[in-house]
């Protein structure tokens, strides 16, 4: 398991932030996950299982939809890299805050209860990276982070067994969308589920008009 190669003091603060989840999700719904065991193994391991990939950029990150805080802040804490963590639903961004507060993150993390599509009209091209996990369709996902991914900085895209797009699709959207699939990997999380990892770089500008109206890339995928 990647969590096991990380050192002492990178494991225990990965875990105290998974027990505060785990409690504050007592307050707020933020995982259907209660327990030590399955955090571990769904929410930590899943989220680090992209560190190789997440570590070979430099500066700052993004995570949308970060939900209860993943990945983002597992990989913040495994990679020393600093980052904003995103999410549409105000109450689950401020309640990542507090546990980010709480753990003595926030020099380094900080968590926004706001859409991408307004991020983007704020900070523009300001991420190197920008990571998100189940979020959405791909090409959903691909539209959200590119105006928010610096030129040459990459998305990576943790996505499930079900959620294998057609690659004549993927090819159209990342044309228009001036993204290059770099890396597409299948991995196993304790030899049970299913992943896929997938990476684009930002090798050009778009040639549509980005960000579109807050849903749009919802309601009318790119194709």
């Amino acid at each position: 398991m990647i969590f096991d190669s990380l050192d002492s003091t990178k494991q225990e603060k990965i875990r105290a932030y998974l027990e505060l989840v785990i409690e504050k999700n007592k307050e707020i719904n933020l995982t259907r996950i209660d327990t030590e065991e399955k955090g571990m193994l769904l929410h930590i391991e899943d989220s680090l299982s992209c560190l190789d990939e997440f570590e070979r950029q430099e500066g700052e990150f993004l995570d949308i939809g970060t939900g209860g805080g993943f990945p983002g802040v597992p990989l913040a804490i495994a990679s020393g890299r600093t980052g904003v963590l995103i999410d549409s639903v105000q109450k689950k961004a401020r309640a990542v805050q507090e546990m980010i507060e709480e753990l003595g993150l926030d020099n380094q993390i900080q968590a926004l209860g706001v859409r991408s599509e307004e991020l983007a009209l704020d900070v523009g091209e300001r991420f190197s990276t920008v990571v998100a996990r189940a979020v959405s369709s791909l090409p959903v996902v691909m539209e959200l982070a590119t105006p928010l991914l610096t030129p040459e900085g990459e998305l990576i895209a943790l996505r499930g067994k079900e959620d294998e797009v057609d690659e004549t699709l993927i090819e159209s959207v990342s044309e228009k969308l001036g993204l290059r699939l770099i890396s597409k990997k299948h991995i196993y999380i304790s030899e049970i589920y299913e992943r896929t990892i997938y990476v684009f770089k930002k090798v050009s500008q778009p040639t549509i008009k980005l960000p579109r109206r807050n849903g749009m890339a919802q309601k009318r995928p790119l194709s």
